[in-house]
């Protein structure tokens, strides 16, 4: 049985390629009029009900382990999460008015 020989300089080339990617929008100049990415565009212009906590981390500049510290201690963070299904859901207009945006 003959084995084919692979050939791993395309293989590499071919990796590289895959890994570079288009660069995302710059928060600045998202707004309603483009389709953004949810992280990425200015919390004004978000009109959804709840975010979930990657957003929440985003949007006030925290990270996600804090948002779910904050969920899991009672009265440790200035907002609370709803549990939508298990999953944490933070309220968009808490999360407006503790960044300062509403």
């Amino acid at each position: 049985m003959e084995t084919e020989k692979i050939n791993f300089r395309a293989l590499g080339e071919a990796a590289i390629a895959l890994q570079k990617r288009p660069p995302r929008p710059d928060p600045a100049q998202c707004n309603a009029e483009k389709n953004c990415d949810p992280i990425y565009c200015a919390l004004e212009f978000v009109t959804k009900p709840n975010l979930s906590t990657a957003e929440a981390a985003f949007y006030l500049n925290r990270r996600p382990q804090t948002m779910r510290t904050w969920a899991m201690r009672d009265g440790t963070g200035p907002i609370r999460p709803r549990r939508i299904g298990g999953i944490l859901a933070w309220n968009t207009s808490e999360v407006k008015t503790l960044a300062g945006v509403a």
